[in-house]
């Protein structure tokens, strides 16, 4: 008898996640890696691999659901601030923010830079918009 032949490589259900997670946790209480082998065995519907990436979306899930940070109005102008006085300097740019990190910021950066552009869009040609976002940060 084949045994890949009793995997189910659809979604996972809620009691498969759930089983799932307990038989991680158990492994995490001894302070051992996780064996997927013996974990899919448990399962019996999925494989090691299925486990190990389930495992993994599922606490992407969780670590990128605690690390979300809600930017005030004062965070959004010190950090365009900061980075008209070092341009590009992100780890000394990021030493004003605790809890952010330096590829939140790039991020944040970013999508201001864009709103920005986005409200003088209607005022000005598009070549006129990048001289008027260098000399809003005094590049």
């Amino acid at each position: 008898m084949n045994i890949m032949s009793d995997r189910n490589y659809g979604r996972w259900s809620q009691a498969e996640k759930e089983q799932l997670n307990a038989l991680v946790a158990r492994y995490q209480q001894r302070n051992e890696k996780p064996n997927w082998t013996e974990i899919s065995a448990q399962i019996q519907t999925k494989t090691a691999r299925q486990c190990y990436d389930q495992h993994n979306i599922l606490a992407k899930k969780q670590s990128s659901s605690d690390q979300r940070h809600f930017w005030t109005k004062r965070e959004e102008e010190l950090l365009l601030k900061l980075f008209k006085q070092a341009p590009y300097q992100w780890e000394c740019i990021q030493s004003e923010f605790a809890n952010i990190s330096i590829n939140q910021l790039k991020n944040k950066y970013n999508l201001l830079t864009k709103q920005i552009q986005a409200k003088t869009m209607g005022k000005l040609e598009r070549h006129e918009v990048a001289g008027q976002l260098k000399n809003l940060l005094g590049m």
